[in-house]
């Protein structure tokens, strides 16, 4: 959807003035713009690179839940105080219990020889114990494999798409240069800082 709006944007002429300043414009007197430079070292299209980088851009702007790393360290942090609560637990199950934490009759059946037979609710120290086993096993894996989202998951999208497109192809040295003249300017100007962050991980991943 980014990459959709950033090209009815160039179209419609509507981009932002700093972007219009930082991409179209020449640096240092130079007649050509800054993508058209880019563009003469890797061989994609300058109208298709603003559509990448404006893309870029307009993904900082759509709201994002929290990331998959950060809901991963939240987890983390749960399941340690869950499994230390699950070994004080498991250690005091057999032990005598209060009055309100005994199984209690949920059932009474009479049979015809004076017997009776009484069922019992599930036991509450086994059923919070199963919980967290369930609980811990389902966090372990349920994030394993995913990535996480907003900005970053679509600079992957971005780059897995413009590397196929670089003529003729480019080493990672130059992949990477390439990329901080396309994108560190968006990156800088919604993040703040470049700090933390390296394309050449993400480059060899594609």
């Amino acid at each position: 959807m980014c990459l959709v709006q950033a090209h009815q944007m160039i179209l419609a002429t509507k981009e932002p003035s700093w972007f219009c300043e930082h991409y179209y414009s020449g640096e240092g007197g130079d007649q050509d713009g800054h993508l058209e430079q880019i563009s003469t070292r890797c061989g994609v299209p300058p109208e298709l690179l603003a559509v990448y980088a404006l893309a870029l851009h307009l993904s900082y702007q759509i709201p994002h839940g929290q990331s998959a790393s950060a809901i991963r360290r939240s987890l983390e942090k749960v399941g340690a105080h869950l499994g230390k609560a699950s070994l004080s637990l498991a250690s005091v199950k057999d032990e005598s219990r209060p009055k309100a934490l005994e199984r209690q009759a949920i059932s009474e059946c009479r049979h015809p020889d004076g017997s009776m037979t009484i069922k019992l609710e599930p036991d509450l120290y086994e059923e919070i114990l199963s919980a967290i086993d369930r609980f811990q096993q389902r966090a372990a894996s349920g994030l394993g494999d995913q990535a996480d989202g907003g900005p970053r998951t679509f600079l992957s999208y971005v780059l897995s798409d413009l590397v196929q497109r670089f003529s003729p192809p480019l080493s990672i040295r130059n992949q990477k240069a390439v990329c901080h003249d396309l994108f560190d300017e968006v990156r800088e100007r919604n993040e703040g800082s470049l700090t933390d962050f390296d394309y050449e991980d993400m480059l060899r991943r594609i």
